[in-house]
């Protein structure tokens, strides 16, 4: 791929069609689809495990298609806004197979990763087209945004406003901060804020950046800053309210103080979450990247960065949102591998911008050599990207006897119930279903205004207890993370005289 141009690295992008530009992101967004079903396709396949979050979010969904309301019925730690996108594919997977709407919601995800690449390449050319497309090749193939889009999680579904809000005020002299681009930028960050808490962090760099455009003008700052908070707002009000009214306080107890006490992760190492939001952790060939150099790397990446915002002024936006959201990940008591997508979008424009500000400085005839160097890294990761896939869970088959007589059937975590195809079955036959039966340990902590680890809270002990005894088969594969102490144990073991193994599965059944 070239990405070379004739335009400076600090020349304001032409408002004008450019050919060359659509042609390049059309393609980039080829790319990143293949990138993202490839490596899923070649190691586990489509309907393979790719992670626990995952399995939850859309067992949620299809709870919700169902009848069961989230917050009241079932716990969920995050707004609705992901069930709201999920509930096309749940109410497929109701008609034909929880596993047909999971895979089709996959497939889904990375149409809208490929969307996300041209957007990004979009808000990359308001500088110029070099950086679009720099922006935008490495989004397509850098390992950050993999399970992000090519699985059901929260983070896809906030990259796309986010880039729209981006291209609605961006670009532009503050003079053309008309009070539609505005009101466009405020819809799409509150639909960002529908699905995460944590898009109120970019949101309030967004306003003071608003503001810090206007400050010479105060009734338009005003205006500005007025439009935008009102109609995130309203949009925000608009897709929370409704399940707020319904659920009653306990989904802020959940979506606010049980998020905020959660600690879980890699949360007790500064330079293992830099490894990870670097995107080394999987490197080829069983190269380990050592912690020194990955200090480096990262201190590197933040100087070129820095050096090309103080010469490119359009980019220092991107810089803005992207050290926000990165201080955000690197600080916060939980962190979880997709988390390090929520930055990578902001990520890729400030390095891509970094990047073409860096080669535009060399001698005419060292150019292309720079371009190469970096497609040269392009190639890396995309190969990093398509060595990850999902993990098949062995023998775990709707046709088994035990689970196709069973009235109620739960697991401990949701990716096990729609590969057994026993949910939506226990769902219409009345049964008790928690996605994700953890969740009970952070609600807890929240009531109780404390991190107490899950063998500790009896509370978290009896209600999981309760919860699987009332089901006439248990099917448990995270048993290492569940929590469950001997006596819990020896209770389900009393309650369920019959156990077999079905892979890594440990199943739990009264006959």
């Amino acid at each position: 791929m070239a990405v070379a141009t004739s335009a400076s690295a600090t020349e304001p992008a032409s408002e004008g069609r450019d050919v060359r530009l659509i042609v390049g992101l059309l393609g980039l967004a080829v790319l990143a689809f293949v990138i993202r079903i490839g490596g899923l396709a070649l190691v586990g396949g489509l309907d393979s495990r790719i992670s626990l979050d995952e399995g939850s979010y859309f067992a949620g969904a299809l709870a919700f298609v169902n009848g069961r309301l989230p917050y009241r019925d079932f716990s969920i730690l995050h707004p609705p806004g992901l069930l709201y996108v999920l509930t096309p594919f749940a109410q497929l997977g109701t008609m034909t197979s929880e596993m047909t709407g999971l895979v089709v919601a996959r497939l889904a995800f990375m149409v809208l990763g490929a969307a996300n690449t041209i957007l990004v390449g979009l808000v990359g050319a308001r500088i110029n087209r070099a950086t679009g497309l720099a922006a935008a090749a490495l989004y397509a193939v850098w390992i950050l945004m993999l399970n992000a889009e090519r699985s059901a999680l929260l983070i896809a579904p906030q990259v796309t406003p986010m880039l729209v809000a981006l291209l609605a005020l961006t670009g532009r002299p503050a003079a053309a901060l008309t009070t539609r681009r505005v009101a466009v930028a405020g819809v799409a960050i509150g639909i960002t804020g529908a699905v995460q808490i944590w898009a109120a962090v970019p949101a309030v760099v967004l306003l003071a950046w608003l503001l810090l455009r206007a400050r010479s003008r105060p009734r338009d700052a005003l205006r500005i800053a007025a439009t935008f908070v009102l109609s995130g707002a309203a949009t925000a009000a608009l897709l929370l309210g409704p399940m707020l009214l319904a659920a009653g306080p306990r989904m802020l107890q959940m979506i606010i103080f049980a998020q905020a006490t959660r600690v879980h992760g890699l949360h007790t190492n500064v330079l293992m979450r830099l490894q990870y939001l670097e995107g080394l952790e999987g490197a080829p060939l069983g190269i380990v990247v050592p912690r020194p150099a990955v200090a480096l790397l990262g201190v590197a990446g933040f100087a070129l960065v820095m050096v090309a915002a103080k010469r490119v002024p359009a980019m220092r936006l991107w810089v803005a949102i992207a050290a926000s959201q990165v201080a955000v990940v690197m600080v916060m008591p939980i962190f979880l591998e997709h988390y390090r997508a929520w930055p990578a979008p902001l990520m890729t424009l400030c390095l891509g911008a970094a990047v073409v500000n860096a080669v535009a400085r060399l001698p005419r005839q060292r150019r292309a050599i720079g371009y190469a160097a970096y497609v040269g890294v392009l190639v890396l990761f995309a190969t990093i990207s398509l060595r990850k896939g999902g993990v098949q869970l062995p023998g775990l088959d709707a046709s088994l006897p035990e689970l196709t007589a069973a009235r109620c059937v739960v697991a401990d975590e949701g990716y096990v119930a729609i590969r057994t195809h026993t949910l939506v079955r226990s769902l219409r036959n009345g049964c008790t279903i928690v996605p994700n039966p953890r969740s009970f340990a952070q609600l807890y902590n929240a009531i109780n205004g404390g991190r107490a680890p899950k063998t500790a809270q009896a509370d978290y002990q009896q209600h999981t207890l309760e919860y699987f005894t009332a089901a006439d088969v248990v099917l448990l594969s995270q048993l290492g993370q569940d929590g469950l102490t001997e006596a819990t144990m020896a209770a389900l073991r009393a309650e369920f005289p019959h156990q077999t193994s079905i892979g890594k599965v440990l199943e739990l059944r009264r006959e």
